[in-house]
């Protein structure tokens, strides 16, 4: 990357696969910006160390040799809060433990490119009603206790109403309550989750499907998969966590009316 994004989705097989067979004289190490951007010209914000895990897990499973962290060390990194950078250290070089952590796979985009071509982006995605839109979003090693999927919704008409729903690799995934807040997640007015359970998710790409269920249309500015390491409180467990440890990025979590028991 450039400045403006982290990428996760580097094509790191392809490298390996171009270099022959002498590419394990070559190490890999695809570089991870500190900054997050769902799109061009969307309002970036920092990393945290679920997120540098998820990024490592990520590459580190596709044949990269290690990661390069650019500009992670700087003095007031965020990832240097509550001992973020010390677990980092010991935790994201390996893909055992990185895999291991509490992980965020974000949908983001490639900030570099060729000249004359159009710029890659998945995002922002408008949801119709009666049509569904597919994301293929590498997700690493697969999680052996589940994990969920976090949809920011953009501020327009009929937000707070608007029912989703989501599947992965074709199967179902149960709704959760939302986000009490919308930061770190620049340009998000809702962040709708779902349950996804370990049984229907793969080692690397995976499908994710979400569908409006009525009402008017809704874009989808922000897309991640967030992997908690811990069994079946998992929910519990990551709401706790959320308010704790990302309470510092002003993130934490709100019942969706209606929904309360399903958490």
């Amino acid at each position: 990357p450039f400045w403006f994004t982290a990428d996760y989705d580097i094509p790191v097989g392809l490298w390996r696969d171009l270099l022959g067979p002498d590419s394990r004289r070559v190490s890999l190490a695809p570089a991870m910006e500190q900054r997050l951007s769902a799109f061009p010209g969307a309002t970036g914000h920092n990393c945290d160390a679920a997120a540098v895990f998820g990024f490592a897990a990520a590459m580190l499973a596709r044949g990269a040799d290690e990661t390069y962290l650019f500009n992670h060390m700087d003095p007031g990194a965020p990832v240097h809060l509550d001992g973020d950078h010390a677990a980092i250290i010991r935790h994201a070089g390996r893909l055992e433990t990185a895999a291991a952590q509490r992980r965020r796979h974000i949908v983001t985009y490639p900030d570099t490119w060729p000249p004359g071509v159009a710029t890659p982006h998945r995002l922002p995605a408008t949801l119709y009603p009666g049509a569904h839109y597919d994301f293929r979003i590498d997700t690493g090693p697969a999680a052996a206790h589940g994990a969920e999927i976090r949809v920011g919704l953009a501020d327009d008409p009929g937000v707070e109403a608007a029912q989703l729903r989501a599947r992965i690799n074709l199967q179902p995934c149960g709704a959760l309550s939302d986000l009490i807040q919308t930061q770190p997640f620049a340009g998000v007015a809702r962040v709708v989750r779902f349950d996804v359970p370990p049984s229907t998710q793969h080692d690397g790409y995976n499908v994710f499907e979400l569908a409006q269920q009525d009402g008017p249309p809704q874009r989808v500015v922000w897309m991640e998969v967030m992997v908690n390491p811990q069994p079946k409180v998992r929910h519990e467990s990551l709401q706790q966590r959320d308010e704790e440890s990302l309470g510092r990025h002003g993130e934490g979590c709100r019942a969706t009316p209606g929904r309360e028991g399903e958490d």
